[in-house]
């Protein structure tokens, strides 16, 4: 599925980090110091010719370095303090350091990159969890108020005076000539946030709790995470739907275990690959109590935890598809009521399969009928509506045949049912359930309205 996304997916494999003792990315080591002396200037001029890379205008060395990347950056830095110089200077690291505006409370971009984000910054960004049927949505956000990069659980509730077991799917007459399309006023009023407690929180330079001899490494967090290496694409192709995450329905750079595998004859990497961390999967373990530590293996890594503890394996979802383009307007991800199983976050995705264009909807979150990274309804023909109706405020609702997923408990006996996909406008849809003489209301979500509880409080 979705192979325009997956190639350009596989096309960022090139921009992953090699491994390092350190688990940093962009260093090898401690952050760079100026070198002792200028012998590379020395050298120059007692040389035949000139140096002409230090000859250059410093505005134009400075445009230079700022497209180089970090590795190339950290290289140069160590020729001679003249170049160490320019190249701490902020303008360059500000681009590395980007969206944030502000390296406060650091004193430089350089500090801010070189201190924090060098190691920490790949948790930035949004990542879906595999716990079992009802998957995780986080993300991971830098922290201007305390100067680090801190996870949180995004959550949705239901609007004030409704309860967990109160329907909000909305009844409808299933005689088409009897709808009134009034009906669809949506009552499904969503509260999104952060919980207000970071699940995980990364200050920087983080001593390592396990031996990172070869070939066991171990990346090592403060709260139960690791990075791991990602599987080839052969181990996914052999191994069962359910044993990898992110499922096959949502576009991925990377993939690695779910959490209810152990299959431990798949490595990471596989053979013949250079061995890469992959900067798009991590492993989370819940728990409180640490006072028994011991050691299970996923794939090539041997993981220090808890024995009672449950991992929970995050990939990253791209913000490729959380984006709305004029060819996708409804790609995205956005949030329904499932009746008693509560709010659930999905990602709309587009393909073209046999000339139409699919509409795909994806839970991101689920429940033990239709789980996590299962998808949850499709619209076959999403150019094409069989009818539209404008309303007196102008605006205009497509109507789409529609198909829905419904299954037993532990996604068993799954099995198509017939539905109608309205496309009230580019925040809102509903689908009528014909099966239940229901319709469900979902609507967008936007990640970047959300803020970080500590920036709510000030």
């Amino acid at each position: 599925m979705f192979s325009e996304e997956e190639e350009l997916f596989k096309s960022h494999r090139a921009l992953r980090y090699p491994v390092t003792m350190s688990g940093s990315y962009g260093f090898t080591s401690d952050p760079p110091t100026p070198p002792d002396s200028n012998e590379f200037e020395a050298e120059e001029a007692g040389s035949t010719g000139p140096s002409y890379l230090l000859a250059l205008p410093p505005e134009l060395l400075l445009r230079i370095m700022s497209l180089a990347d970090v590795s190339d950056l950290i290289s140069l830095s160590q020729v001679n303090r003249t170049l160490f110089g320019l190249i701490t200077t902020d303008t360059i690291w500000k681009r590395h350091c980007a969206p944030h505006t502000s390296p406060a409370p650091y004193s430089s971009f350089f500090d801010m990159y070189t201190h924090l984000l060098h190691r920490e910054g790949w948790l930035q960004g949004v990542w879906i969890g595999d716990r079992q049927f009802y998957g995780s949505l986080l993300v991971g956000r830098y922290n201007p108020f305390t100067g680090r990069v801190e996870l949180y659980e995004v959550r949705a509730t239901r609007a004030s005076g409704s309860t967990g077991d109160e329907s909000q799917f909305l009844v409808w007459d299933a005689v088409e000539d009897q709808v009134d399309d009034t009906d669809l006023v949506s009552h499904f009023h969503p509260h999104l946030g952060l919980r207000p407690a970071p699940l995980l929180v990364r200050h920087g330079h983080m001593p390592p709790i396990a031996d990172q001899t070869p070939p066991w490494t171990m990346i090592a967090t403060e709260a139960h995470a690791v990075r791991v290496y990602p599987l080839n694409d052969d181990a996914v192709a052999g191994l069962p739907e359910r044993q990898v995450w992110p499922s096959s329905h949502i576009p991925a750079v990377d993939r690695t275990l779910t959490m209810m595998s152990r299959n431990a004859s798949i490595r990471h990497p596989g053979i013949g690959e250079e061995p890469f961390i992959s900067k798009d999967l991590f492993k989370f373990f819940r728990g409180e109590d640490r006072s028994t530590l011991n050691y299970i293996t996923i794939g090539m890594l041997r993981v220090v935890v808890n024995g009672r503890d449950v991992y929970e394996s995050f990939g990253r979802l791209h913000p490729e598809l959380m984006r709305r383009t004029k060819e996708k307007p409804l790609q995205g991800l956005w949030v329904g009521d499932y009746s008693a199983h509560g709010p659930e976050y999905l990602l709309l995705n587009y393909e073209v399969m046999e000339n139409n264009t699919v509409l795909h909807a994806v839970k991101i979150t689920g429940d033990p009928n239709v789980p996590r990274g299962e998808i949850t309804f499709r619209v076959p023909d999403i150019v094409n509506p069989v009818r539209t109706k404008t309303s007196e405020d102008g605006t205009t609702r497509k109507y789409y045949p529609a198909w829905g997923q419904i299954a037993g408990y532990g996604f068993t006996s799954s099995e198509w049912t017939e539905a109608e996909f309205v496309w009230m406008s580019d925040e809102e849809i509903v689908l009528r359930w014909f099966l239940f003489d229901r319709a469900s209301t979902f609507r967008r979500v936007e990640l970047d309205d959300l803020h970080l509880p500590a920036m709510m409080a000030q």
